[in-house]
C-alpha cells in the first residue's frame, strides 16, 4: 500500500488485535553508496541519487508542512565523484 496526504492524512498506526493471521509489510529504505567511486557510471548514479533526494525532500515538505529549507539543512546530499578522464589508449594497458 502506498499512501499520501490526499488519501491518508495521518501516518499509519498499528494496533494489536485478536486476529492471529499473518501480516506482511515491506519498507524500502534506500541509502546512497558512500564509498570511493572512480568509474564513469558514478556520474550518472550520483545525479540520479541527487534527483531522488530532491524529490524526497519536496515530498516530505508537502506531506508534513515542514519548511523545505529546514529539511535541506538536515539532509546529507550525495556529492559528485571526482572522475579522472583517461584517453581510450590509457585504458587499454591497465
Amino acid at each position: 500500500m502506498r499512501y499520501d496526504r490526499a488519501h491518508f492524512p495521518e501516518d499509519l498506526v498499528f494496533q494489536s488485535t485478536g486476529d492471529k493471521s499473518n501480516y506482511q509489510a515491506r519498507y524500502i529504505l534506500q541509502h546512497p553508496f558512500e564509498g570511493k567511486m572512480q568509474c564513469e557510471a558514478a556520474v550518472g548514479y550520483t545525479q540520479g541519487v541527487r534527483t531522488r533526494q530532491q524529490e524526497e525532500m519536496t515530498t516530505l515538505a508537502r506531506l508534513t508542512g515542514w519548511n523545505i529549507n529546514d529539511i535541506r539543512r538536515n539532509v546529507k546530499l550525495v556529492s559528485a565523484p571526482q572522475i579522472e578522464k583517461k584517453a581510450w589508449w590509457e585504458k587499454v594497458w591497465q
